[in-house]
């Protein structure tokens, strides 16, 4: 395995956890090979695959500034994300998921913002959200620096793919910690915690909505762990939100009773 970088951060960087994602990783390392404005680095984590993903890798090696961690075994997102982040060596750290797409404009729009906000700790673009036949469904939700955290009281308003973030920032907080399901949930609570948030309004991003595969059981747990975040979004940011966070702990509470039915 890669060792983490020990240089000073410099640049931008690129981190792709994919396990067994030769469907669709070809299609997302084109759209990065497209961008308008080039990446320093594409860090891509190979979480254990068995299928032909290993082989897709290799053959963008000389067409990306592509550097490859290859997980002996599956370790899952939160331990390879960690990996990978850990390794990149940009001051600023994108995201993006192995089947979703950027537009040609991406990396270009959030570096330009980056200069504009440059004390920022995390940075995110709208996205086109669209279901598995790859029809346009809606846009993600409008959000910037006033309304971000009371938002995260709620949900998660920020597509993973369309972020970036500040290596400094991310270190500070402890990285990725999971849980698994929200993991970047997780991170962007923890951010927005120490550091502020820069947003464009502009859609860069196209997002394959991976819900309607959640099984029932699944979708179950996803919600405890959403459950569990709310809760730390709500001790973070009471303070700056006291009436949103007043109305939200009784539906909160409600909400996990339901679950919890469901689940039995």
């Amino acid at each position: 395995m890669s060792q983490p970088s020990s240089i000073t951060p410099q640049g931008n960087s690129l981190v792709i956890s994919v396990f067994n994602g030769a469907e669709t990783l070809e299609r997302t390392l084109v759209s990065v090979a497209a961008q308008s404005h080039a990446l320093d680095e594409v860090v891509i984590v190979n979480d254990g695959s068995t299928d032909a993903t290993s082989e897709i890798i290799a053959a963008w090696e000389s067409h990306l500034p592509l550097v490859q961690i290859h997980n002996p075994r599956n370790l899952g997102i939160v331990r390879s994300l960690q990996n990978g982040t850990d390794y990149a060596s940009g001051e600023l750290v994108f995201r993006l998921d192995a089947d979703d797409v950027w537009l040609p404009n991406h990396v270009e729009s959030m570096v330009k913002l980056r200069k504009r906000y440059p004390n920022a700790a995390l940075y995110a673009s709208r996205s086109f959200i669209c279901t598995a036949d790859q029809k346009h469904e809606k846009k993600s939700t409008h959000v910037d620096e006033n309304i971000i955290r009371s938002k995260l009281l709620w949900n998660n308003p920020l597509v993973h793919s369309s972020v970036a973030f500040d290596k400094q920032a991310y270190e500070t907080v402890g990285g990725y910690l999971g849980p698994r399901y929200a993991e970047d949930y997780s991170l962007w609570i923890r951010l927005l915690s120490k550091g502020s948030f820069a947003f464009t309004e502009k859609i860069t991003v196209v997002y394959y909505d991976r819900e309607n595969s959640f099984s029932k059981v699944k979708r179950a747990k996803a919600q405890c762990v959403r459950f569990g975040l709310q809760r730390l979004a709500i001790r973070a940011f009471a303070v700056r939100h006291p009436i949103v966070a007043a109305l939200i702990t009784p539906v909160l509470l409600l909400r996990q009773v339901l679950n919890k039915v469901n689940i039995g």
